[in-house]
C-alpha cells in the first residue's frame, strides 16, 4: 500500500511540474521577459533497485522537462 501511494504522489508531483512548464513555455513563447532555467540537481546514480526506480525515472524526466534547451526533444 505505501508504494502505491508513494507512485501516487510522485504522479500528481510530475504532473503539477509539467503544468507549471507548459505555463512557463507559453510564457517564454510570449516573450513575457526572459526566463531563466530553474536549477534542478541531476539524479543520484541508479543503484538498480526495483525499488528506487520509479523516483528515479521521474527525476530524469524533471530534469530534461526543466532544461528543455539543453535536452531537446521533437516536442520543444
Amino acid at each position: 500500500m505505501e508504494k502505491q501511494q508513494q507512485q501516487e504522489e510522485l504522479t500528481r508531483r510530475v504532473k503539477h511540474l509539467e503544468s507549471t512548464i507548459a505555463v512557463l513555455q507559453q510564457q517564454r513563447v510570449e516573450g513575457q521577459g526572459s526566463i531563466k532555467e530553474p536549477k534542478i540537481s541531476l539524479p543520484t546514480k541508479f543503484d538498480g533497485s526495483r525499488a528506487h526506480f520509479w523516483g528515479f525515472l521521474s527525476h530524469v524526466r524533471l530534469v530534461i522537462q526543466m532544461h528543455p534547451a539543453r535536452y531537446p526533444i521533437d516536442a520543444s
